[in-house]
């Protein structure tokens, strides 16, 4: 069981860092997977994630169609996760407002927590959870609370007095 941990773990933060035998592994997969084949359910997530970070909005439709069509909800969260993921920037976008469109409350916070740990996503979370703050007040108190604590360590280096200021006035 651990090295199946360990395998999903590290297949994404491998392509991230430069291996090219790991991108070239995982693009195979995800090219796979497009075309209906399996993968693994040990890398399934990584494999998605490497498919968005290499995606587009075409990459980003078959994403919102194989999430609306999955029974599974361990493949839903997989295709949530993975939605953090995507490096351009209105695809990003795109994701931003599908979190709050498609996603449901009880797994909003997966692809919020993705974003923020996408540093192609970081420097547009801030910006976004302001403006999209009523909104995301009416989920639940558990749900929000994850989301404001994926938010602010990361998507607030750099803007520190700003979030004091901002969650001072806040409470």
């Amino acid at each position: 069981p651990t090295v199946s941990i360990l395998r999903d773990h590290i297949l994404m933060g491998a392509v991230a860092y430069g291996c090219a035998n790991a991108a070239a592994f995982a693009r195979t997969k995800f090219s796979s997977l497009l075309k209906g084949d399996e993968v693994h359910p040990d890398i399934m997530k990584s494999i998605m994630k490497v498919g968005a970070w290499n995606g587009d909005m075409g990459t980003f439709s078959w994403f919102d169609k194989r999430f609306k069509s999955s029974e599974s909800e361990h493949e839903r969260m997989n295709i949530l996760s993975a939605l953090g993921s995507f490096r351009d920037e209105q695809v990003v976008k795109r994701v931003q407002a599908y979190v709050l469109s498609d996603v449901p409350q009880r797994n909003l916070f997966i692809p919020i927590d993705a974003l923020c740990t996408n540093p192609d996503a970081v420097p547009l979370m801030w910006e976004w959870y302001v403006s999209n703050l009523a909104a995301l007040e009416q989920i639940h108190p558990i749900q929000y609370e994850r989301v404001i604590e994926a938010i602010v360590p990361v998507c607030g280096l750099g803007r520190e007095l700003e979030i004091k200021a901002f969650f001072k006035d806040y409470m």
